[in-house]
């Protein structure tokens, strides 16, 4: 993933600095504007998107058992609906993908060792 600084922003309700950055996370892709964000000192940003809610949704291998619409907006299966989801067959999840993968990869890397030192 490229990522490229863009000039940071100030909020006018805090005066806080706000940094923007350009990523491309394939070479066919466009770049696109994410906000910065950091995460367990590491800089990166946000991506959320929408999937299909597990707690009311059957499937066998990834193949819906039933039969299921699909969202029109976001092209995944509509659960029939559960306290996990708000009842609308839908979740909204975040994951952090920072800038620089192979310090986070091994940050955690150590992080699991150093958890599995302390139960062996």
């Amino acid at each position: 993933m490229n990522a490229v600084a863009t000039p940071s922003v100030v909020c006018a309700a805090d005066q806080r600095r706000i940094r923007y950055r350009y990523v491309q996370d394939l070479p066919e892709d466009p770049p696109r504007r994410v906000r910065v964000a950091i995460h367990n000192g590491f800089e990166g940003y946000w991506s959320t998107f929408t999937m299909t809610c597990s707690g009311c949704f059957s499937s066998v291998d990834g193949h819906p058992c039933g039969d299921y619409p699909t969202h029109p907006k976001h092209h995944c299966y509509v659960g029939s609906g559960c306290d996990e989801c708000g009842y609308h067959g839908v979740r909204r999840e975040r994951w952090f993908s920072p800038f620089d993968e192979a310090a986070y990869e091994a940050w955690i890397d150590e992080q699991w060792k150093a958890k599995n030192r302390g139960e062996a």
